[in-house]
C-alpha cells in the first residue's frame, strides 16, 4: 500500500476512535439522567471505541483505549455517584470486562497481522526462487548464442560470415542489457519526477515512439479523451514507458495488422483513466492471473517483464493497472489504468 494513503487512514482511524469517545463521555457527564435505562445503556457504548482501537490498531491499541475508557468513567462512578453494593460490583465487572475484550480482541488481531506476514514473506521468498530461475533461464539463452556464435566467428575465415555471427552475438548482448534494465526496474522501480505534463502531446510522444521499429503501419491507433484534462501530474517518461509496453503487447497480440483503441477520461475525485484496447486475439484463457507475474510471458522474444514494471511505475504514482478481461467490441484485450490527476510529489 502506499505509505502516504496508509498514514491518512490512520489519521482517519484515529480521529473516528477518539470522536466517537469524546461523543460518549459528553452524553454520559451532560445529556443523560442518572438511573435512566439510557444511561445504563451507555456503559454498553463505551465497547464501541474498544472494539475499533483493537481492530485497527491491534494489542496496544485495544488496551490502551480500554485503559483510557477506565481512567476517565470509572473515578467519576466512584466519586460523583453512590450505588449500592450490587450495583458497584456490576460496575467493576463491566470495566474489567471491557479491558479483557480490548486485550484480546487486540491479541488476536495482532496474531493475525503477524501471521499474513509470516505468509506474505513466504510467498516473497516463493517468488524470489522464481524469478532466480527465471533470470538464470533468460541470461543462459543468449550467453550460449553468443558463445557458440563466437565459436564460430573465431573458426570461419569468410568476413562475410564472420561479421554475421558477430552481429548475432551483438544483439544478444543487447537483449541481455534490455533484461538486466528490467531486472533493475522490477526490483527497484526508479522514483517519478513528477512535473505537469501535457497529456496530448505525451500520446503523441508515445505513439511516435511506438511507430519507430517499424513493420507497425497495418495499426491504427485511434486516441478518444473529450472528457479528459489536458495536464497531468506525472513522470511523463515512466507513464510513456507503459503506454509503450500495452502498444507493443497489442500489437504483438494482432501480429502488424488492426486497431488500438485508447479512450481517457476524468473520474470523479480528481482520477484519470486510460483505457487500452485491441482488436488482437486477447489473453490466453487461464493465464489472466499471470500476465503480471514476472518471466510468464508466452509472446516470442518477450521477457515477461514488461506489465510488472509497468504495474510498478503505476503503482508509484499512487494509481493501478489491471487487466479488464476482452473487449466486446473489439475482442482483444482491455487494460485499464488509473492514476490521480493531480497529486504526487515534486521532483
Amino acid at each position: 500500500m502506499n505509505p502516504r494513503v496508509s498514514y491518512n487512514r490512520r489519521r482517519v482511524q484515529l480521529a473516528t476512535v477518539t470522536i466517537i469517545g469524546c461523543g460518549i463521555a459528553y452524553f454520559h457527564f451532560k445529556s443523560i439522567q442518572v438511573n435512566t435505562p439510557l444511561h445504563a445503556i451507555h456503559y454498553r457504548l463505551l465497547y464501541l471505541p474498544v472494539l475499533l482501537s483493537a481492530v485497527w490498531f491491534g494489542r496496544v491499541g485495544g488496551i490502551l483505549t480500554a485503559l483510557i475508557v477506565t481512567a476517565v468513567f470509572l473515578p467519576h462512578i466512584i466519586l460523583r455517584h453512590a450505588y449500592d453494593p450490587f450495583t458497584d460490583a456490576n460496575v467493576y465487572l463491566e470495566f474489567f470486562i471491557i479491558n479483557v475484550v480490548g486485550w484480546l480482541v487486540g491479541e488476536l488481531v495482532t496474531r493475525r497481522i503477524r501471521v499474513e506476514g509470516e505468509l506474505a514473506e513466504a510467498r516473497r521468498l516463493a517468488s524470489l526462487g522464481e524469478i532466480a530461475a527465471g533470470i538464470a533461464h533468460e541470461i543462459k539463452n543468449p550467453a550460449q548464442t553468443i558463445r557458440g556464435a563466437l565459436d564460430l566467428a573465431l573458426k570461419l575465415d569468410e568476413p562475410e560470415a564472420r561479421n554475421e555471427l558477430l552481429t548475432t552475438a551483438r544483439k544478444e548482448t543487447e537483449r541481455l542489457d534490455t533484461l538486466a534494465s528490467g531486472f533493475m526496474a522490477l526490483s527497484r522501480p526508479p522514483t517519478p519526477r513528477i512535473v505537469d505534463a501535457d497529456l496530448p502531446e505525451l500520446l503523441r510522444r508515445t505513439e511516435e515512439r511506438f511507430r519507430l521499429p517499424g513493420g507497425r503501419e497495418g495499426i491504427e491507433v485511434i486516441c478518444k479523451g473529450g472528457e479528459a484534462p489536458r495536464s497531468l501530474r506525472c513522470d511523463p517518461e515512466q507513464i510513456s514507458q507503459v503506454l509503450l509496453n500495452l502498444f507493443s503487447n497489442a500489437a504483438a497480440a494482432m501480429r502488424g495488422e488492426g486497431v488500438i483503441h485508447v479512450e481517457l477520461r476524468e473520474e470523479p475525485r480528481g482520477w484519470l483513466r486510460i483505457i487500452v484496447t485491441d482488436s488482437g486475439k486477447g489473453i490466453e484463457e487461464g493465464m489472466e492471473k499471470e500476465i503480471f507475474v514476472p518471466f510468464r510471458s508466452k509472446r516470442p522474444g518477450g521477457t515477461g517483464l514488461g506489465l510488472p514494471v509497468s504495474r510498478g511505475i503505476i503503482e508509484a504514482h499512487g494509481g493501478r493497472l489491471e487487466y479488464d478481461g476482452r473487449d466486446p467490441n473489439l475482442g482483444g484485450a482491455r487494460f485499464v489504468v488509473e492514476i490521480p490527476i493531480g497529486k504526487g510529489q515534486e521532483e
